[in-house]
């Protein structure tokens, strides 16, 4: 094989055996040279490696600029700067992505979710010795303190540049600085009394957004606190002063000056002799006199150890702990705060306190007692005689493990706190600072976590706002459109105005129900607002006004809804032009085929000077799904020619039926197409390599247990599905899953949009009378079999759920969903396509706060876009879907932004059941799906 260039085209010297391979990459026969011909570069991209002469040096040049596109479809991070408000910022990936779209006309942003970790560049680091580093100096392989003790590995760093940046305040006067899309691990006093896994993760803008305290008895209370970190697990070292001693010397001793090379320990008169206990009998020596309420002694031998940690002569405002000392194992850091409370600490039902006129002190005994996994909370009072002091300085000292004091006298007074005096550290207040160079680092810790943690969220919206802010400052918009699916209504109407800089008001269009003379018809409500927001099953109702307005930018969101050609809301968003749809719907009595001939009207689109589409499944089921968009956004090219897009990229073939585009072929090349046309697209794996695994398995009920609906199944899916193949004009090909994907596609290509997240039962009640039986036999065969399995399933759940964990559980059938929700009674949130799209939002927000709802039950088409429940890491499939799609988009509502744990997706199956075929045929086609969107080839396709 050999391709030379001449005169504009490309021409192939090959062998006989080898013309298949042209034939199928659409070049042409030339009787006039004898030779397979081509001008078209993409049709020579796979014989790159048989070109020579100037063919080579063009495929070279052709090759080098397309793989600069599709890398740019890829970065995950860039120079450009996204413009967002003063206070948020797009992480590295999201800048690409906004990027890519403003150098297009048209773009498709269907990325996954994307995370990173994030620190100001000053902010510390506990390492492993105990000690304190700034995240900006550390390096790969330091080591570091994890929030459960252990020592972790540094594996990553990744400097950030500027980013905006807040502080955090805490009760106990500690604060960090992170940005407000920071990931806190955080619970609430109610989380904490009822369940047994309190802790949930948000970001700290979402916490803003709840409100950080709430009004109690008058008083505003503080609502979140996050973990204590258990105390670092040193070992003991070897310190100049044991370090209980030196506490009793920075309580009680007079370090200024020495007697006879003494130091002066004056102790309360009850507790001196346990105190100087500690102490050498034969370093030491009491006064005779006694002082006031204490006694003085007089310990030798001990002014070279002052002098090496830096206490000698020290005056009593002057005192510190020595750094070193706060390296110690946890034990000698005990009993260092031990010396300090024995000597200047007080008990009083149960308060403990350290009393101190010396703010450097009080601060570094609150930094000892947080190191022991305690908090100390610093107040000031003002002294009644300040002939001394002026102040009193407090510390508030907490310890739920660790009893602080070792004399009786005051031990005795001690006890465990309660729970309303544990531990604990609650945010009381948050306030912007300045922009901060930041930087991300990885450790080794399966958490990622280590003690002072922070997080970046990501989402495909902020994106698409970014371009519209961009646009605004350039001066080319006036107007947005954003369509979406209702339940994405009130999402939009919230990221808008906090992401935005256009200052641009924002609308819905609303379906109100009105009545005249006993009538009643639904309008819908346009609001007067430059950015208008409406779902797509509104679209037909105000399709004129829509089309007739020059659109600055048209957002689509879930964009994967528009994938029929021939259903409305594609047509109302893409337009079309006016034609004659004719199909067969079943036999005559002579056996020919019945055709019925529908006629659309034409058309007009939804003008837009710049569209951004987002999903992040672009694919749902199979390439065919993407020709809608490739027509509109590429109608020169590829978007031109549906025959070859089906032959080339879907195997399609003519049938007595019409055309067959279920399969998928050359997808690798139909990936470098789209990321070179119109498409960015990120992996979760790509952008967020340390996202938690998650785990499909497939968990097999006996079917001896199932004998009365399987006994019948194949006879009854056979027979429907002859039926039903007949009435679609299908061929009956292949095995029984395979027909029953094909026909559920062709159901909703004709029937599903008309209602949205329509069920298989809401489209049987759209179809033709005549083929009504058909349909009503799958349905009450596949309801039988979803029956039959709920006890199943509730016992699977309740195992989960009695292990401490929250799941959440999807089901196809709304009975299933009612007999597991009367199950759970109110420890659980429901979803199904009867709940209304506003109230969907709060069933999720009370499985993610509350603790005694335990379980999240979601019908499949409602509840698997647009929401986040990463409280739980455990999902359970019930029953399956057909689309690999829905199911994908479903597992994703636990593995997204924010989870942390290893997530495992169960799915229930009944052996030797369609069930067991169907679950392979998922996994088939979403191989399929990822390879057209996904696989990382090389540069040039052999």
């Amino acid at each position: 094989m050999e391709i030379t260039f001449d005169k504009g085209l490309f021409v192939a010297r090959i062998q006989f055996h080898e013309r298949s391979q042209f034939k199928k990459a659409l070049w042409d026969w030339s009787d006039e040279l004898k030779r397979w011909t081509t001008a078209d570069p993409a049709n020579v991209e796979t014989f790159t490696n048989a070109c020579v002469g100037e063919a080579s040096a063009i495929m070279e040049r052709y090759l080098e600029e397309k793989n600069a596109v599709i890398s740019e479809s890829r970065a995950l991070d860039t120079a450009f700067v996204g413009l967002v408000p003063e206070g948020k910022a797009l992480y590295g990936f999201q800048n690409a992505g906004v990027e890519y779209a403003l150098r297009r006309k048209d773009t498709l942003i269907g990325d996954d979710p994307g995370l990173g970790k994030q620190q100001p560049t000053y902010c510390k680091v506990l390492m492993a010795d105990g000690s304190y580093t700034r995240i900006g100096d550390l390096e790969i392989g330091d080591k570091i303190a994890s929030v459960d003790g252990t020592i972790q590995t540094v594996t990553g760093i990744f400097p950030q540049g500027f980013k905006p940046a807040y502080r955090v305040y805490f009760r106990d006067k500690t604060s960090t600085d992170c940005g407000p899309e920071h990931l806190w691990t955080v619970t609430t006093t109610q989380r904490r009394r009822k369940s047994k896994d309190p802790w949930f993760t948000a970001t700290l803008e979402e916490l803003l957004n709840r409100g950080i305290t709430f009004s109690s008895g008058g008083k505003n209370v503080n609502k979140f606190e996050v973990p204590i970190p258990t105390p670092l697990n040193a070992s003991d070292k070897k310190f100049p002063i044991d370090p209980y001693q030196l506490g009793v010397i920075l309580g009680d001793g007079g370090l200024r000056s020495f007697r006879g090379g003494c130091c002066t320990i004056s102790c309360f008169a009850p507790d001196a002799d346990e105190i100087m206990a500690s102490f050498d009998p034969k370093t030491q020596e009491e006064a005779l006199e006694q002082y006031g309420q204490c006694r003085r002694f007089y310990v030798r031998g001990i002014q070279p150890a002052l002098r090496e940690v830096g206490l000698y002569r020290s005056l009593g405002r002057d005192k510190f702990i020595p750094e070193i000392y706060f390296s110690g194992s946890e034990q000698q850091r005990l009993s260092l705060l031990q010396g300090l409370m024995d000597t200047d600490g007080s008990a009083s039902r149960n308060r403990i306190t350290f009393h101190s006129s010396n703010h450097r002190l009080a601060n570094d005994v609150a930094r000892l007692v947080r190191s022991i996994g305690g908090v100390g909370i610093i107040r000031e009072y003002d002294r009644p005689d300040k002939e001394t002091y002026e102040k009193d300085i407090q510390v508030n000292v907490r310890l739920d493990r660790w009893c602080p004091f070792r004399i009786n006298r005051k031990a005795n007074q001690w006890k465990p706190a309660s729970f309303n005096n544990r531990p604990k550290k609650a945010i009381c207040k948050v306030e912007r600072i300045e922009d901060q160079e930041q930087v991300c680092i990885s450790v080794s810790h399966p958490s990622g976590l280590y003690i002072t943690d922070d997080y970046i969220v990501t989402h495909n919206t902020t994106q698409a706002i970014s371009v519209a802010n961009e646009m605004f400052e350039s001066g080319e918009l006036e107007d947005v459109l954003i369509l979406c699916e209702a339940s994405q209504k009130a999402h939009w109407s919230r990221q808008w105005p906090d992401w935005t800089t256009t200052g641009l008001d924002i609308g819905v269009v609303e379906r109100r129900v009105r009545q005249k003379n006993k009538i009643k018809r639904t309008v819908s409500i346009i609001p007067d607002t430059p950015v208008t927001v409406v779902n797509y099953d509104l679209l037909g109702q105000i399709h004129d006004w829509l089309a007739e307005q020059p659109w600055s930018l048209v957002i689509a969101d879930e964009c994967q809804a528009l994938r029929n050609m021939e259903a409305q809301r594609t047509r109302y968003v893409f337009g079309d032009e006016e034609r004659l749809i004719v199909k067969p719907a079943g036999r005559n009595k002579d056996g020919s085929f019945r055709m019925v001939r529908k006629r659309l009207e034409a058309v007009r689109a939804i003008r837009g000077d710049r569209r951004v589409f987002l999903t992040g499944t672009p694919i749902e089921n199979r390439p065919h799904d993407l020709w809608p968009i490739i027509r509109a956004f590429d109608p020169e090219g590829l978007g031109s020619d549906y025959e070859f897009f089906i032959k080339r990229y879907c195997g399609a073939y003519w049938t007595e039926y019409g055309w067959s585009t279920s399969g998928g072929t050359n997808l690798i090349e139909l990936q470098r197409y789209l990321r070179s046309t119109f498409m960015v697209r990120r992996t979760t794996q790509q952008a967020l390599p340390d996202m938690p695994p998650k785990t499909r398995r497939p968990f097999f009920l006996p079917a001896d247990d199932f004998k009365h609906v399987l006994k019948k199944s194949d006879d009854v899916f056979e027979r429907s599905l002859d039926a039903l193949e007949e009435h679609l004009g299908l061929r009956a090909e292949g095995e029984t899953e395979d027909r029953m994907f094909s026909v559920w596609e062709e159901l909703y290509t004709r029937y599903g949009d008309q209602i949205e997240d329509a069920t298989y039962e809401e489209i049987m009640e759209l179809v033709p009378e005549e083929a009504s039986v058909a349909f009503e036999e799958i349905a009450k065969l596949r309801s039988e079999l979803a029956v039959a399995k709920v006890p199943y399933i509730i016992r699977h759940v309740r195992e989960i759920t009695d292990a401490g964990e929250k799941v959440v559980v999807f089901f196809y059938h709304k009975v299933v969903g009612q007999a597991l929700r009367e199950a759970w009674g109110d420890s659980c949130g429901y979803i199904d396509g009867s709940i209304k799209p506003t109230k969907r939002q709060d069933e999720v927000d009370r499985f993610m706060e509350d603790p005694d709802c335990t379980a999240m039950f979601g019908q499949l088409h409602a509840a698997s876009k647009g929401f986040t429940m990463t409280v739980a890491r455990r999902a359970v499939f019930g029953e399956l879907d057909w689309r690999p799609g829905t199911m994908k988009q479903a597992e994703n509502r636990i593995w997204r932004i924010s989870q942390e744990n290893h997530c495992l997706i169960d799915h229930l199956i009944v052996e030797s059941s369609i069930e067991v075929r169907q679950s392979h045929s998922l996994i088939e086609k979403q191989e399929q799906m990822d390879k057209a969107l996904d696989h990382e080839e090389s540069e040039t396709q052999e």
